[in-house]
């Protein structure tokens, strides 16, 4: 993800520091006065917001990405500006703030835990670890545990970096080591030559529109003091600008593509407005959106499973003819007429409109599958065998719709073999353009139980009878504890994988040709983004990951 921080207006001020002294080095200011001046200021995955005399601007990229927002009444600790914590943005990042003019500049962060240790929830200290990297890894800090430096959930905690940008632009990166990054609030601030004090502006944006412009605005507290963090043997905060110990260079984010007008707002509490290229389906509680607790009980034949799967420690990546093509439709898309030809029930499709994109096309493999996000109707259709019959006429052997916000089944099932949407788990090509898979994945193997499933799956197609089958619906994780980013050789795309699987995992959900497959967006249409990623065709094995390493949880 790369959002330009000054996307929306941004207020120039400063922060206030204990006593009226702003202070930068060794250098001290006197009262209206200051050595440090916002460029920037943002209230991540929140509204523009007043705390005290500062503004924060809204979070430019507030309906395109994955956030975690915590509950409005919630009381958070070491601050007295809760409104600014309250709203968080869970998931790997990469920020970019415009600047004017070379120099100095200090990034300041602002964190809470808003998940582990809340509400009796396990986890705490040691079970969200992540890296900061700012200005690709000039300064930063290789280990960041809020929950740690904080003292527990739900309490305010702010760090501060301090680096030299030439190029135009403050970059600001966060990597999960042990789940995914948090971040609350970021504040970029130009710092002043040693010595320099300047009055403090009024609050006003860069652009020079008054912070007032007539937008009702939530007003909070200013900011408590900085909280002082935990110690971090690993780097500190460095005036010079040369961090002691620099994060490591982060895996380049390449440029998102251009988005597509947003969606009409779902209802059922989806993360992120799913649009052509961007988002996620279906509703933030289901198991295709939630992340694998800390310490999960394990399927008590989970080592006989795994390896019914992983004997050649690689997994096959159903890229083109077997992947999944993923068609928006919208409001002036053709419609057309859909017959199913299997007579197994209500088929969905023929009892609505269909809207069906002109470009729209079933895959090459025996699948022929295809898939319609109908933001209109705010439901996705999965066809299987589609074939097009000519202007307006589709055929297909079985399809099925499911609410966008729902659980990931429809009334009728799915056209899949556990009776799953079609687009539950499917990798989609924005997410491999960003390096970033935000949910469960969906997997695949020959090995899939005959007559025995587990929800979400809602049957079963599988047909073995070994005593190590998998059974659909299965979920499958990979152990955590890895260090993927420092696994030899792996690929940008696969250690986008490996982190999806740890912290979401994958769930059985259909019979495949090998032992375990992968289901990606079929890239039709569009750019291709698998070349990129380092996957070098069709069925690209991933070879770098640890699939042996996989655990089955309990169902």
């Amino acid at each position: 993800m790369v959002l330009g921080l000054s996307a929306v207006a941004l207020t120039a001020g400063v922060s206030g520091a204990a006593g009226g002294l702003q202070t930068a080095g060794s250098a001290h200011c006197p009262e209206g006065t200051t050595n440090q001046v916002a460029v920037a200021r943002v209230n991540i995955n929140g509204p523009r917001l007043t705390v005290g005399d500062q503004v924060w601007s809204a979070d430019p990229g507030v309906q395109a990405d994955a956030a975690a927002t915590v509950a409005e009444d919630r009381d958070i600790r070491k601050t007295r500006a809760d409104a600014l914590y309250r709203t968080s943005r869970v998931g790997e990042f990469r920020y970019e703030a415009p600047v004017t003019e070379a120099g100095q500049y200090v990034v300041r962060m602002h964190f809470v835990e808003p998940w582990f240790g809340v509400d009796g929830r396990p986890g705490g200290r040691g079970s969200r670890v992540f890296s900061i990297s700012v200005e690709d890894g000039r300064a930063g800090s290789r280990r960041v545990d809020v929950a740690a430096a904080a003292g527990g959930p739900l309490r305010a905690w702010t760090k501060s970096w301090t680096t030299r940008v030439d190029d135009g632009n403050v970059t600001i990166e966060g990597r999960g080591i042990r789940d995914l990054p948090v971040v609350s609030a970021i504040e970029v601030l130009r710092k002043q030559p040693r010595g320099t004090c300047v009055p403090v502006s009024s609050t006003t944006t860069p652009s020079g529109e008054s912070a007032a412009d007539g937008t009702p605005e939530p007003e909070a507290a200013a900011p408590a003091p900085p909280v002082e963090e935990a110690p971090q043997p690993e780097t500190r905060d460095d005036t010079s600008g040369a961090p002691q110990t620099p994060a490591p260079a982060p895996v380049p984010a390449p440029a998102p593509p251009a988005a597509a007008a947003p969606a009409p707002p779902a209802a059922g509490g989806t993360i992120g407005l799913l649009s052509a290229d961007s988002g996620r389906p279906f509703a933030a509680a289901s198991v295709w959106n939630t992340p694998i607790p800390t310490n999960p009980a394990i399927d008590r034949n989970s080592a006989a499973m795994v390896r019914s799967v992983t004997s050649s420690n690689t997994a096959t990546a159903n890229l083109y003819a077997y992947g999944e093509p993923v068609f928006t439709a919208v409001a002036g898309t053709p419609t057309a007429r859909v017959t199913c030809t299997e007579n197994w029930g209500t088929c969905d499709v023929e009892k609505r409109t269909m809207r069906i994109p002109a470009e729209a096309q079933p895959t090459t493999g025996s699948d022929g599958r295809m898939i319609i996000v109908d933001l209109v109707d705010r439901v996705v259709c999965d066809f299987w065998q589609a074939r097009k019959a000519g202007t307006g006429q589709w055929t297909t052997s079985w399809a099925t719709c499911a609410d966008l916000t729902g659980t990931g089944s429809g009334p009728n099932g799915g056209a899949t073999g556990a009776g799953v949407n079609a687009l539950t788990g499917v990798v989609r090509t924005f997410e491999m353009r960003n390096l970033h898979i935000p949910h469960t994945l969906s997997v695949a193997t020959n090995n899939s139980c005959s007559g025995q499933f587990r929800a979400p799956a809602v049957k079963t197609d599988g047909q073995s009878g070994r005593a190590d089958c998998v059974p659909e619906g299965a979920r499958l994780q990979l152990d955590p504890s890895i260090d993927v980013n420092a696994i030899p050789n792996m690929t940008p795309g696969e250690r986008a994988v490996a982190r999806a699987l740890q912290v979401y995992g994958a769930i059985n959900r259909d019979n495949c040709g090998s032992n375990l497959c992968v289901q990606f967006e079929a890239p039709f249409g569009e750019a291709d983004p698998y070349p990129a990623a380092g996957f070098t065709g069709d069925y690209y094995r991933m070879p770098h990951i640890p699939w042996n390493q996989l655990r089955v949880l309990a169902g």
